[in-house]
């Protein structure tokens, strides 16, 4: 279903519907809109939703909702066979779709646009089907033979969605039932959202109640078009000094004790708070009766009427005045805190450690520092300069020069002294911490130019290790370095060398990972004789994790090659671990065995007996497509089989495509797999292709790549050497993804010479 769906398709509409006459669909609606809206709650109204669509419109419906906090949830599952209900609901835990994925329930909640698929055939469940348990699954249900996903959208907000399925009935739907299905999620989420704010007005009548009773505060009630108060607690008089019946029995009181500076904000806000709802929350300042400025927080509930439309505003005000000048007293802390925030979601955007210490010279200046250097220590021990940042653009290109240079820690006591202590230190008069005493002139000229009155040095430590130190220069008397700034820049230099640590960590793996992953991959292609062999791999990711696809060429006899290509569950050490097993294993099974079919099977018994000295729950297994070839006066003979691993194909010389072989079981699963062998001459220009599912489940803005996508690229290399057709291939897939594979990429191309 996910390689060929439909999103908002429109059937001709010759086809048969499962949509009621008009009539009859006028009453369907007009009955489900007296169900809806008498529902009390939002999940009554979702229930009696999804009955409404079984057994009517489809033979089961699954409702699921996003919660306050943006996560799905199942709320609702109706089947035409009660005895389902628990197979689906196993099926949502089991096998939930992925938060990203770019069809199925995620995307019409993401996108809001509604999927239809009309015509579901056995190929695609089985190519959607994550593993054989998914399949029986989906199989207890009754299958697929049509399915429509809409979305619950009320007031420009998308509450949900409904999925609609046909299966064992046999409905098809089309354009249609689509529309219905659409009016009726629209009729069904407004009557969600009515309930919702229904009991979002009761929970707030109770807050209500529960605050005049709790909290020292004025509590109010007023007209929402004038705005006149109708009602004020007497804590008006005893925050404010003025009596509560002048704001009740004189026209525009309140407005006139609104600060002058907050009026015309403060008028906006209610009008806001009037059209709006149902609760708004906004400060401003009031003048009490001995003139005094009071910080009021006030909280505002809309009521309204059976229309919809506001009926009065209830409110609390309270003095907030305390806490408001302790806010400013910190003031300075905060924006210093912001500051930090804002430094440490930029420091660790970056896994290159000299981009990170850029951006941490950059930081710095101007706001702690009118010029800035970063230096590093290398794996010798040396000190290298990495980074420079000057405040005055004129200076920029200058300052540049002193970066790569090697700073001499004889000359530049302060720096030795921060590197041995690991402490920060303020150096008052900052020629030498700067460098400005080197004994080369060219540097001593250029750090003049800069200019170096005082600076502040601190060091670079991250896990206990001193990675370098950041100077700050001020080049001018109105900026001095004291505690404070000691404080900040160390927090700042902490958060850096973290960062600056984090990327040297992540290059060391990523250069493992890469080492690792050659080691499981053939150094180099045999050749065979009257044959051209092309492969290629391409990581998903960053390339810092080891993947599971493989493949391998290698002579089984005098005239036997082997050609190999397999996919192993997982990423990591264990895939590693799984994929040399598995590679090692086959080429020592190849010398036992001619039949392709006898050398999975070995393999199998590897995997399976390896599998029986580990937990019972890790279960591990690979796909792999094994060929084994054999050079003739006219061509090539091969006999192929597959254990659970996309088909090899073959490419005539014509242009035309043939299967390889069939498909298997997995490997390492079953005790007994079923594989078969197939054997077919291969003549000059013939192709054989062997890929791995990275190609044909590559996703990009146009779906999944699919097979029908592969065959169509793969005829179109009819003509071509195998290095050209590897080569194809690749950047077609690539280019679909735009450039960011998901997943793994393997191919193995076999040609055929012909000449």
């Amino acid at each position: 279903m996910s390689e060929r769906r439909e999103k908002d398709a429109r059937v001709p509409g010759s086809e048969q519907s499962s949509v009621p006459a008009a009539p009859n669909r006028l009453a369907f609606l007009a009955h489900a809109s007296e169900l809806l809206v008498s529902a009390r709650t939002d999940w009554v109204a979702l229930e009696r939703l999804a009955h409404l669509v079984v057994p009517v419109l489809a033979d089961w419906c699954a409702i699921d909702v996003l919660d306050d906090a943006g996560r799905l949830r199942r709320v609702a599952v109706v089947h035409s066979d009660p005895s389902k209900v628990a197979i689906a609901t196993e099926l949502e835990r089991r096998y939930p779709p992925a938060p990203d994925a770019g069809y199925g329930v995620p995307n019409v909640l993401r996108t809001g646009a509604s999927e239809l698929y009309s015509d579901i055939g056995e190929d695609q469940i089985h190519a959607t089907a994550v593993d054989a348990e998914h399949l029986e699954l989906i199989g207890q249900l009754g299958g697929f033979r049509s399915a429509m996903i809409v979305a619950l959208t009320a007031r420009g907000r998308t509450l949900g969605a409904i999925t609609i399925v046909s299966s064992a009935s046999g409905r098809r739907f089309v354009a249609d039932d689509l529309v219905l299905a659409e009016d009726l999620a629209r009729r069904a989420a407004l009557a969600v959202d009515n309930a919702r704010l229904a009991e979002n007005i009761e929970e707030s009548e109770r807050r209500l109640e529960t605050l005049v009773d709790s909290l020292e505060a004025i509590v109010w009630e007023a007209d929402p078009t004038t705005r006149q108060f109708t009602f004020v607690s007497r804590r008006a008089e005893e925050i404010l000094g003025y009596p509560a019946d002048r704001w009740v029995k004189e026209p525009g009181f309140w407005e006139s004790i609104v600060h002058a500076d907050d009026r015309e904000r403060v008028a906006e806000d209610y009008r806001l708070a009037a059209a709006g709802g149902p609760e708004h929350d906004f400060e401003y300042r009031l003048i009490a009766a001995d003139g005094r400025t009071v910080w009021i927080r006030d909280l505002v509930f809309v009521v309204r009427d059976d229309d919809g439309n506001p009926e009065r505003l209830r409110g609390i005000m309270v003095d907030v005045t305390d806490r408001v000048l302790a806010d400013r007293a910190l003031r300075d802390s905060r924006e210093r805190l912001a500051f930090l925030a804002e430094a440490s979601a930029l420091l660790s955007s970056s896994l290159n450690y000299r981009t990170v210490l850029d951006r941490l010279a950059n930081l710095v200046v101007p706001s702690l520092a009118d010029w800035c250097a970063v230096d590093v220590l290398e794996e010798d021990a040396t000190l290298r300069r990495v980074a420079v940042a000057h405040a005055d653009p004129s200076k920029r290109e200058l300052a540049r020069q002193l970066i790569g240079i090697r700073p001499d820690l004889d000359d530049g006591r302060v720096l030795r002294q921060v590197l041995e202590t690991g402490e920060a230190v303020i150096a008052p008069d900052g020629i030498d911490a700067c460098g400005g005493n080197s004994p080369d002139p060219e540097r001593r000229r250029v750090i003049e130019e800069l200019g170096c009155r005082t600076a502040l040095v601190v060091p670079l430590v991250a896990r206990g290790r001193t990675l370098g130190a950041m100077t700050l220069v001020s080049v001018s008397s109105e900026r001095t370095y004291g505690p404070p700034d000691v404080t900040l820049t160390e927090d700042l230099a902490h958060r850096a060398a973290l960062a600056v640590d984090n990327a040297r960590l992540y290059s060391e793996r990523t250069h493992v990972a890469r080492t690792l992953q050659r080691s499981l991959l053939p150094p180099h292609l045999p050749g065979i004789p009257g044959v051209e062999v092309a492969a290629r791999y391409h990581a998903a990711g960053e390339g810092n994790e080891v993947g599971g696809d493989f493949y391998d060429c290698f002579r089984t006899g005098k005239d036997d090659w082997a050609i190999v290509i397999g996919d192993v569950c997982g990423k990591g050490a264990d895939a590693a671990a799984l994929t040399a097993l598995a590679r090692y294993t086959v080429r020592a099974a190849a010398m036992q065995a001619r039949k392709p079919s006898r050398v999975l099977t070995m393999l199998n018994d590897a995997l399976l007996s390896e599998a029986a000295t580990r937990d019972s729950m890790d279960q591990r297994f690979c796909t792999v497509a094994y060929t084994r070839l054999r050079p003739t006066e006219k061509g090539v003979r091969i006999t192929a089989t597959s254990g659970g691993h996309p088909v090899p194909l073959i490419l005539r010389a014509d242009g035309s495509i043939e299967l390889a072989c069939r498909v298997g079981t997995l490997i390492g699963v079953l005790a007994e797999p079923t594989l078969a062998d197939r054997s077919t001459e291969l003549g000059p220009g013939d192709v054989l292709l062997l890929y791995t599912d990275g190609i044909t489940e590559a996703r990009g803005s146009q779906g999944v790549f699919g097979e029908d996508r592969v065959r169509a690229l793969v005829a179109g290399c009819a003509g071509l050497e195998a290095t050209p057709i590897a080569e194809r291939i690749e950047r077609a897939v690539l280019d679909f993804q735009d450039g960011n594979p998901r997943d793994d990429i393997a191919l193995m191309v076999v040609r055929v010479a012909t000449s």
